[in-house]
C-alpha cells in the first residue's frame, strides 16, 4: 500500500503533517461560552504559527479488545489554526463525540496535537461531562477547594523545550487557584523526523493511502502495575481502611516516545468494575494494580495507556506512608466514633505508576466509591492540608489527639 504523505504548507513555506478527513470546527460550537481549551505555543519563548488538531480517543474498554495491529479509529473533533499571537480558542461539547469514544460516565479522552512549522506535540487528557453542553477535567483536576469551578484549560507549550503549563481558569479568565497549576515536560518531534519514520517505518496496514500517523494496538502489555492510590495516615487509636467500589474513576498518566526517551504525555481515566478494602491499617498505601498496553504510530511515537485494573487493594502493595502532618483545619473525635473520608478535591500524585521506562501520574476524586473509614478507639485529631478542614482538603492525616 502506497505510504503517500498528506501535506499542508504554511505561509512560511514550511511542512505540516495532517490526517485525511479532520473536520471543521462545526459553526454552532464558535464563541467563548463552548471553549474548553486556551492554547498558546512559543518557540523558545516567541509566539509561533500552527495548528491545532484534536481528537477522541476510543474508550479503555473498546482498546482493550483490539487485536494486535488493530487500527485505533480516532474521532475527529477539528483542526483549529494558531494564529500570529500564537494562540488557539478550542470549543468541544458532550454531542460532538459518539458512543464509541465515550468512557463510563460519559468520559472523553482527548488528544491535542499541536503543530507549528518545526515540531509536532501530543498531549493527552480525559474530560467528565459536566452537563448537556460542557466538559470538566476528570475527577476535578486543574481545580481547588477555594474555587471549585473552572470552564476552560489553558495550555502553554514551548515547542522548542517541551516545557508545558497547564491550568484551569474561569470564564473571565481568572485562575482556579494555584495549586490547579501544572508544569510538565512534554516531547516535541520535529517534522523531518516524523516525516521519516513514515517513508521507513511501518506498513501502513488498515490505512487510507492518504493517511499517515495513525495509531494501531500493540500486542505489549505491561500487566500489574502498581498504581499508589492514596496513604492511610492513621496511628493505633484509629486505624484507617481503604474502600475501593465499583465505577471509580481514576486518572493514570500516559508514556509516552518519540523517538528520544519516555516521558509522560498527559492522562487517560479508567473505571473500576469491583472493589475491595485493605484490612486496618497505619501509615500505610492503599494501591491497585493496573494494566496498561502499547500503541505504536507510523510516524514513529508509541504511547503506553491504561486500560483497565488487574487488582483492587492487595497486601503486597501496602508499604510504609511516612505520616505527614498537615496543618489545616483540625477537628477532635473520641472512642466509638468513625471518621470516612470520600468527599473534596482529587489529588495527584507524580510518580504513582511504575510503568516500565517511566513512572506517571496517579490521580482520583474522593468520592463514596473510593474512601478511607477510620473507627476511632481513642482521642484522635481529623486534619486537613487547607483552611477548609479535613472534608474539604485533597489531603489529610488522622492522629493522635
Amino acid at each position: 500500500m502506497s505510504s503517500k504523505k498528506n501535506l499542508s504548507v504554511l505561509a512560511s513555506g514550511a511542512l505540516i503533517i495532517t490526517t485525511a478527513g479532520f473536520v471543521s470546527p462545526p459553526p454552532e460550537l464558535a464563541g467563548s461560552a463552548a471553549r474548553m481549551f486556551h492554547v498558546r505555543l512559543t518557540d523558545h519563548g516567541a509566539a509561533t504559527t500552527g495548528n491545532v488538531r484534536v481528537q477522541a480517543w476510543p474508550s479503555p474498554e473498546r482498546l482493550a479488545k483490539l487485536p494486535k495491529n488493530g487500527k485505533v479509529e480516532l474521532l475527529d473533533l477539528g483542526t483549529y489554526p494558531v494564529g500570529a499571537d500564537g494562540v488557539a480558542d478550542i470549543p468541544l461539547v458532550p454531542r460532538q463525540v459518539d458512543a464509541a469514544h465515550r468512557g463510563a460516565r460519559g468520559t472523553v479522552d482527548v488528544m491535542l496535537t499541536m503543530e507549528t512549522p518545526k515540531t509536532s506535540t501530543e498531549y493527552n487528557i480525559t474530560l467528565d461531562q459536566e452537563s448537556s453542553d460542557s466538559y470538566r477535567p476528570a475527577g476535578g483536576a486543574y481545580r481547588t477547594q477555594e474555587n471549585a469551578s473552572h470552564n476552560y484549560l489553558s495550555i502553554s507549550l514551548d515547542t522548542a523545550t517541551g516545557s508545558t503549563m497547564i491550568q484551569g481558569l474561569a470564564t473571565d479568565g481568572t485562575p482556579s487557584g494555584t495549586s490547579s497549576v501544572r508544569n510538565e515536560k512534554l516531547s516535541p518531534r520535529t517534522i523531518e523526523a516524523a516525516l521519516g519514520a513514515v517513508s521507513t517505518g511501518r506498513s501502513l496496514a488498515n490505512a487510507t493511502p492518504t493517511e499517515v500517523c495513525v495509531y494501531y494496538a500493540s500486542d505489549v502489555w505491561s500487566y500489574g502495575r502498581p498504581q499508589y492510590w492514596a496513604p492511610v495516615y492513621a496511628w493505633s487509636g484509629a486505624k484507617g481502611v481503604a474502600k475501593v467500589t465499583a465505577s471509580s474513576q481514576h486518572t493514570l498518566g500516559i508514556g509516552y516516545t518519540g523517538g528520544g526517551g519516555w516521558s509522560q504525555s498527559g492522562t487517560s481515566t479508567i473505571t473500576t468494575g469491583g472493589g475491595a478494602s485493605t484490612a486496618p491499617l497505619v501509615d500505610r498505601w492503599a494501591a491497585n494494580k493496573v494494566n496498561y498496553r502499547d500503541f505504536w504510530n507510523t510516524c514513529g511515537p508509541e504511547q503506553r495507556r491504561p486500560i483497565n485494573f488487574y487488582a483492587f487493594l492487595p497486601a503486597d502493595l501496602q508499604s510504609v506512608a511516612s505520616h505527614v502532618y498537615y496543618g489545616g483545619g483540625c477537628a477532635t473525635y473520641l472512642p466509638g466514633q468513625t471518621i470516612t473520608k470520600w468527599q473534596g478535591t482529587a489529588i495527584t500524585y507524580g510518580s504513582a505508576v511504575n510503568i516500565g521506562p517511566i513512572s506517571v501520574s496517579s490521580q482520583s476524586g474522593w468520592n463514596a466509591n473510593s474512601e478511607i473509614v477510620w473507627t476511632v478507639t481513642a482521642r484522635t485529631k481529623y486534619c486537613g492540608d487547607t483552611a477548609a478542614g479535613p472534608e474539604g482538603s485533597p489531603r489529610i492525616d488522622v492522629r493522635a489527639g
